[in-house]
């Protein structure tokens, strides 16, 4: 849903003035990015948890380095898959339906060579046009069986794309706290990641007496789909000519920044003069600003730090279950808004046959989906008797993003058709959910100096990076 610029704009001048001051404290809200829907700031997670009303105002100051890294993902049926597979495996022959309504410039052997050659070739197989979606029938025409050598050729299309990510950030709090429970925040940080892509052929695989082999196709369609569409020269120059890097992808950059106002004020519930039990409940509002990077479209492996670019408002909110030196137990939540955003080149699907990636860019309109979660939490303070000042915290976090919105601001009236015929696939893409762990411990070294260390993990997801991330945080206070 869209919000009033006018409004985002006023209260990022009402946020800033704390930012600028100094006033702030970090707590974890809902974030639109499949790699770290739920970031982490401190041991303490969704870090929402009841705590004493301090006599006099106080600051703190927080400091985390931490680590994140994902093998893989998950897919929109919540399967494990190479990191390039997340939204499918790339179908490389899609590039070549209706390419030459398709092109930003006329298609012409002068300004697509390499295209052009690949075009004509897959136009002429054993009397079948591969170009013509009308032809394409996956099943039928990517298993051919060749009797002498028991060869089955599969997927001869299609890449899987392997990749591993990696960030190293650092993540900093200041925070301000009453006594009446009323408190300021802000959040940020900033980040180096790398993606490093491998891509590979599901090349055909030879069934023999004592071994199994890889070999490269030799009959047709399969030979010529491998040579015009699979081989690394073949797979180059398709991804040049249609403006896309393939290549590693590393980048230093801010990450988003979060600034919000909250109230918690216990209720003590007491039996005989003592306290047996506190309610807190906790309510928060705040927005989130983009000072993180957007995504790159002319990169493959490029990623946001943030909310791509849009900026938003939040709503969070718990009820916390205090009983004095055993346990609290936290159930919460939170709402994120975003304003819509425009991208002048977006990749953009122009036919439902096309996966993992998308050939051709337009500019677009994104009106994102509200982004919600919804957590349990565990806190146990001073757990071990024989050497009192640790904490233990623990979070189960379900993070769900509905469905974004799409119009298409195509100049071309003949480009605009084909993409918009996507529209209702790229609205199905955008929704994504994750469910994640955190296991935070932290020590108090001094009354005003602490040390600790989170650990998050992913259990389940849909359309998510299964990323694991380790933080180490230095909090002291004033």
């Amino acid at each position: 849903m869209a919000l009033h610029k006018n409004f985002v704009k006023n209260l990022a001048v009402v946020l800033s003035f704390f930012q600028f001051i100094g006033v702030f404290k970090i707590n974890p809200t809902p974030l639109n990015n499949t790699a770290d829907s739920s970031p982490i700031y401190n041991p303490a997670g969704t870090d929402k948890f009841y705590k004493k009303l301090p006599h006099v105002a106080q600051l703190s100051l927080d400091i985390s380095p931490y680590y994140q890294s994902a093998n893989g993902s998950r897919n929109r049926n919540g399967n494990k898959v190479p990191l390039g597979d997340m939204y499918g495996r790339w179908n490389m022959l899609s590039t070549f339906f209706d390419i030459d309504k398709m092109t930003p410039k006329n298609f012409s052997q002068t300004n697509y060579p390499n295209l052009w050659t690949a075009n004509n070739a897959l136009k002429n197989i054993e009397g079948i046009d591969y170009t013509d979606p009308a032809n394409y029938h996956p099943d039928e025409t990517t298993k051919i069986t060749d009797a002498k050598t028991s060869t089955i050729y599969d997927s001869v299309n299609i890449y899987h794309v392997n990749g591993k990510y990696e960030k190293l950030g650092l993540r900093g709090k200041l925070g301000f706290d009453t006594k009446i429970g009323l408190g300021l925040s802000i959040k940020g940080g900033v980040a180096d990641y790398k993606i490093r892509p491998k891509f590979v052929a599901l090349k055909p695989e030879t069934v023999l007496t004592d071994a199994q082999t890889t070999i490269i196709p030799t009959l047709d369609p399969a030979k010529t789909f491998y040579e015009q569409l699979l081989q690394e020269s073949a797979r180059n120059n398709i991804f040049k000519e249609v403006g896309l890097d393939v290549t590693e992808s590393r980048e230093t950059e801010m990450e988003d920044t979060h600034a919000q106002i909250y109230w918690c004020i216990p209720f003590h519930i007491k039996e005989e003069g003592e306290t047996v039990a506190t309610i807190a409940p906790y309510l928060a509002a705040g927005g989130w600003f983009a000072s993180g990077n957007k995504k790159d479209y002319t990169k493959a492996f490029n990623v946001s730090t943030g909310n791509n670019g849009h900026s938003g408002i939040t709503a969070e909110g718990s009820l916390n279950f205090d009983f004095p030196g055993t346990v609290q137990l936290s159930l919460g939540g939170g709402l994120l808004w975003l304003e819509e955003e425009n991208f002048e080149t977006y990749r953009f699907p122009s036919n439902v046959c096309q996966n993992g990636f998308f050939p051709w860019t337009t500019s677009v309109k994104v009106d994102p989906g509200i982004t919600w979660y919804a957590n349990i939490s565990f806190k146990a303070e001073n757990f071990m008797s024989v050497m009192p000042g640790w904490s233990f915290f623990f979070d189960f976090i379900y993070t769900y993003h509905e469905h974004d919105d799409y119009t298409i601001n195509e100049s071309s009236a003949q480009r605009d058709t084909r993409f918009t015929t996507g529209v209702e696939q790229m609205h199905e893409l955008s929704s994504w959910k994750s469910q994640q762990v955190n296991f935070g411990v932290s020590y108090d070294v001094a009354k005003h100096l602490t040390l600790g260390l989170i650990i998050q993990a992913p259990i389940n997801g849909i359309k998510v990076y299964r990323c694991v991330t380790s933080m180490g945080t230095i909090s002291v206070s004033f």
